[in-house]
């Protein structure tokens, strides 16, 4: 099916003809009237729904990063009549819930047209579900993984395996050894139980700044964060821009229950941590992880010391600062 495509914004006007991307088609490209500007974009076609995706920025209204557009009939065409072959499509409303598309789907919207998109997983199991979706719908997409000494054997374990099991190099980032002294000579070693400064500077030390070295030229950061982790996760959109770091950040799991994950795992035989299987829905460092009990948030044995229900490592919050600055 051959698509005529068409958006309004003010007084632009875009057209277009292709196939939608999902069933053999190619990326297209469209221009303003009245301009040699070109846009490249992909439309996917889901039932009598259309997605579309550009690859810049344009007018507001018009082709922003994902848009919705619904099949209407021939009395919504303003300047032609339809094409036989094809169904005339007119924007109905934007949107930046990707919720309609798969898993694989999101996956190639949000990565269409990235120069260096890095994926960071902590080979927890939403990560390790995006891990083999990206496998299979983006290779080019980086995996790193920060490896802050004093991660469990069986995370270390699953590395490997996971490497094996897709055919992939998973990059390791550790602490910078200097700065990792500093902090111990501070607060020692296990300091990081005695305030919550001391634990920030530890993951500081051990993740934030390892994250800095591994995101430096990316311009996407995808993330396995749901919205049903935590209270402090509820409102994690699909798309966002992480001031902080100046560049995109994608959720592509962002609706997804731990059913859905769960599921998914299953009917894809992927690789999971075993500790998940022992209590451990969330799983970080060693020492700042307990099993959960019942009834709690699947995050609650995270640094399970504080009192702060918004606790976080700094990895997703805005603000946060590079590795030492809590160091003196």
């Amino acid at each position: 099916m051959t698509v005529l495509l068409r958006c309004y914004s003010g007084e632009h006007r875009a057209v277009g003809r292709f196939k939608p991307f999902a069933m053999g088609g190619e990326q297209g490209k469209i221009s303003r009237d009245g301009g040699d500007k070109k846009r490249i974009f992909r439309l996917f076609a889901r039932g009598r729904q259309f997605f579309v995706a550009s690859s810049a920025h344009i007018e507001p209204g018009c082709f922003n990063w994902s848009q919705k557009w619904s099949s209407l009939g021939a009395s919504s065409n303003r300047s032609s009549k339809p094409m036989q072959s094809g169904t005339n499509i007119l924007l109905k409303s934007p949107t930046d819930d990707l919720g309609e598309l798969t898993l694989i789907e999101r996956i190639r919207v949000m990565t269409m047209d990235k120069v260096n998109p890095v994926f960071t997983t902590s080979l927890g199991i939403e990560d390790q579900v995006l891990t083999a979706a990206l496998a299979d719908a983006a290779p080019q997409v980086r995996i790193v993984t920060l490896q802050t000494g004093r991660l469990f054997p069986e995370t270390l374990a699953l590395i490997e395996e996971t490497e094996r099991r897709y055919g992939i190099e998973i990059e390791r980032f550790a602490p910078d050894p200097g700065k990792l002294a500093a902090y111990i000579e501070q607060y020692g070693v296990n300091g990081f139980y005695e305030s919550v400064d001391a634990r920030h500077a530890c993951c500081g030390v051990r993740k934030l700044e390892p994250l800095g070295r591994a995101l430096e030229g990316a311009d996407l950061w995808i993330t396995g964060l749901r919205r049903q982790q935590s209270n402090a996760r509820a409102e994690v959109p699909f798309i966002e821009y992480d001031e902080n770091r100046k560049l995109e950040k994608a959720n592509p799991l962002a609706d997804w229950s731990i059913e859905d994950v769960r599921s998914f795992v299953a009917g894809n035989r992927v690789p999971t941590n075993p500790l998940h299987e022992r209590g451990y829905p969330s799983i970080g460092c060693e020492p700042c992880t307990r099993a959960i009990k019942p009834g709690e948030d699947e995050r609650a044995g995270r640094w399970w010391w504080e009192n702060d229900e918004k606790r976080e490592c700094g990895l997703h919050v805005d603000g946060s600062q590079p590795a030492a600055s809590a160091i003196q």
